[in-house]
């Protein structure tokens, strides 16, 4: 009921980066993230954890200047997506300096969101092109997608090394956003709402199944929860 925050540290990703967006850590401390720099372009980075910074990730098929670092596990691969020159958005691993290009199969778009430490990992896609996105999690290399029942679109944002949980949010018919979590027995429970929320996002959890997001209320203002 009571707790407090300190604040070890802020950072900019160097250079002439105008917004820097923290993504994922993972528990050596290296932190994956998006930087977009004074003209617009979007790179991911990995901020390692002796404060050093990567060079700008960017994807060798993206002809748009859009690549996004999203997950990172402790053997520091790290996970994210590009859009390419149809202007489809697709999904890539990066490992050992090597980028693997992923899209789950026949998709339009892919976003990977997330990578846990044995290699499973989580994202949405558009099978169709029509703008409703599905979830996924791929454990053990067996794909699974699943949406929450009638949602005009639902992302899974996480899941923990255990995959016991996959956390994320959905969007219903009336475009109001709602957090969800699916368990190991791929039951989905939804909707995860704050009293007064008008719009939850879940984003994160850990191998104890905390869960960590943000909620708006009625007056605009945002909370994390």
């Amino acid at each position: 009921n009571s707790g407090s925050i300190e604040v070890i540290t802020t950072f900019d990703y160097p250079g002439t980066g105008i917004v820097t967006q923290p993504q994922k850590i993972n528990e050596r401390g290296d932190i994956v993230g998006i930087f977009i720099d004074s003209l617009g372009v979007t790179r991911g980075f990995v901020r390692f954890s002796n404060g050093h910074f990567s060079a700008p990730i960017v994807d060798p098929n993206d002809t748009v200047g859009v690549t996004r670092g999203r997950g990172i596990n402790n053997s520091g691969t790290v996970c994210g997506e590009y859009i390419g020159s149809d202007g489809n958005i697709h999904s890539f691993f990066l490992s050992g300096g090597t980028f693997t290009e992923y899209d789950v199969p026949g998709a339009v778009a892919t976003n990977l969101l997330s990578i846990n430490e044995p290699g499973d990992f989580t994202g949405t896609f558009d099978p169709d092109g029509s703008g409703v996105f599905q979830a996924f999690v791929s454990v053990g290399g067996t794909l699974t997608t699943f949406s929450v029942p009638a949602a005009l679109s639902t992302f899974a944002y996480e899941t923990n090394n255990s995959n016991r949980l996959v956390v994320g949010y959905f969007i219903d018919g009336s475009v109001i956003l709602h957090g969800y979590y699916r368990d190991a027995n791929g039951a989905l429970h939804f909707p995860i709402d704050p009293s007064g929320s008008v719009a939850t996002v879940l984003f994160g959890l850990n191998d104890r199944n905390w869960v960590v997001g943000r909620y708006a209320d009625s007056s605009g203002v945002t909370h994390g929860l």
